[in-house]
């Protein structure tokens, strides 16, 4: 009982979230009804999907702070990205074809998102350098998002459509009812971090000791039951979001919702709260956890690999195919087994550039 029901709550947790995260989503669309097409799924449907991850990301910060907290946060985002880079694809372009949608690839669309996701995920590689995490890195990967806004911007923002008074209405119904899906989505994602705590630990609180087991979830370090469990439980809202507009044959939204999910989270729901934490902590080092920081650094070039990856294969074709659904879950595969075997993968690429 003991380990199963820490388990429960993170599977009621994920789907309180998905919950919640729906009704943001009907609101947003509301708000959002003059946004252009990919510019609607790069922004607030991304917003929305990734308040898991930043709520998740910000807790986990706060309950177990420096070291411990700044890499369960991270592994919940990155395993959150390969996630969205790789399954939810799969999962949308399944649809796709099975309802004969259009299959044709905006080449441009996927250069804007991809392209910036990609200069994100290399900035965090370079902060990670020197075993060091300050206030100047949170700064910058929030720089790099207004940079994506403000190439959204060019390509124009808005649709011209008209302003009805009827709107008017709805959409202030829809600002109540989105700060009531933010409030719910804090509350879930708290009992969730709460929960991957005492599958590592394997300590309840006081009143529910008598729940306790030994050894905890068998884990070295937290992050890989942040990287497993809180990571799939915080993507769930993402598939579910894309998968809606991937069968409404929305394709531009439906894609790049996911990858714009990737972006915001890296640059936001994690750099926010490392922000914030910075500011009142000072910096973060890993100069006493050089494992964690092995794994972590692993971690972030297999997720850079991986986009490379999933870019190069849709650059190179023309059409969505099978042939990518197969290629993205292998992927996925691939990386769930270099998850357990980290320490080889640093142990290699550490061979091959030194």
């Amino acid at each position: 009982m003991g380990i199963i029901l820490p388990l429960l709550i993170i599977i009621l947790s994920s789907y309180l979230l998905w919950k919640s995260c729906a009704d943001f989503d009907r609101n947003s669309k509301i708000i959002g009804t003059k946004l252009t097409h990919g510019v609607r799924g790069a922004t607030i449907n991304a917003i929305g999907s990734s308040l898991p991850e930043f709520f998740t990301s910000f807790f986990f910060l706060i309950i177990l702070q420096d070291v411990s907290g700044f890499s369960s946060g991270l592994s919940t985002i990155l395993g959150s990205a390969i996630f969205n880079i790789l399954l939810i694809p799969a999962v949308v372009l399944y649809i796709l074809i099975k309802n004969d949608h259009n299959l044709l690839i905006n080449k441009k669309l996927i250069i804007r998102d991809a392209g910036i996701l990609l200069v994100s995920q290399l900035f965090l590689l370079y902060l990670m350098q020197d075993g060091t995490i300050s206030l100047i890195d949170s700064t910058v990967l929030f720089i790099i998002y207004i940079g994506y806004l403000l190439v959204l911007s060019r390509g124009g923002l808005f649709d011209k459509s008209e302003d009805k008074k009827i709107y008017k209405e709805r959409r202030r119904r829809s600002w109540n009812k989105i700060l009531l899906s933010v409030f719910k989505i804090s509350i879930w994602c708290l009992f969730l971090v709460y929960s991957c705590e005492i599958l590592f630990t394997g300590r309840f609180p006081s009143y529910l000791s008598f729940l306790n087991f030994e050894g905890g979830f068998g884990f070295e370090n937290i992050m890989f039951v942040a990287l497993i469990f809180a990571a799939a439980a915080s993507s769930v809202p993402d598939l579910f979001i894309s998968a809606l507009d991937a069968k409404s044959g929305d394709v531009d939204d439906s894609l790049s919702n996911p990858i714009a999910s990737n972006l915001f989270d890296i640059c936001i729901a994690f750099g926010v709260p490392l922000f914030i934490y910075s500011l009142f902590h000072g910096e973060i080092s890993f100069d006493e956890n050089t494992a964690v920081f092995e794994d972590i650094y692993s971690l972030i070039l297999i997720m850079i690999g991986i986009t490379i990856s999933f870019l190069l294969s849709i650059l190179l074709s023309n059409r969505y195919t099978m042939y990518h659904v197969v290629f993205f879950i292998l992927l996925f595969l691939g990386f769930i087994i270099s998850v357990f075997h980290l320490d080889v993968v640093f142990n290699y690429i550490s061979s091959f550039f030194y």
